[in-house]
C-alpha cells in the first residue's frame, strides 16, 4: 500500500516538474515558453532550448511512472 502512495507521489511531481510553474523551481514547459519570448537574445534560445529537453525528459519520467503504475494495478 505504501508503494502506490510514494509512486503516486512521484508521479505527480514529475507531473509538475514537467509544467514548469515558473515560481516553484522547477524547468518545464511553462518556464521554457517565458524564456523564449522574454528577450530576442541568443542566450535566451539556448536556456530556452535546455529547459525545453528537461521538461521533455520530466514529461517521458511521469509518462513511464504512468505506463508502470497501471500496469503494477
Amino acid at each position: 500500500m505504501v508503494f502506490f502512495f510514494v509512486f503516486s507521489f512521484q508521479l505527480i511531481v514529475s507531473i509538475i516538474n514537467a509544467i514548469g510553474i515558473p515560481s516553484m523551481g522547477s524547468c518545464g514547459f511553462i518556464l521554457g515558453l517565458s524564456t523564449l519570448a522574454t528577450d530576442n537574445a541568443p542566450a535566451n534560445y539556448i536556456v530556452g532550448i535546455i529547459v525545453f529537453m528537461i521538461a521533455l525528459g520530466f514529461a517521458t519520467v511521469a509518462a513511464i511512472d504512468a505506463i508502470l503504475l497501471i500496469k503494477v494495478v
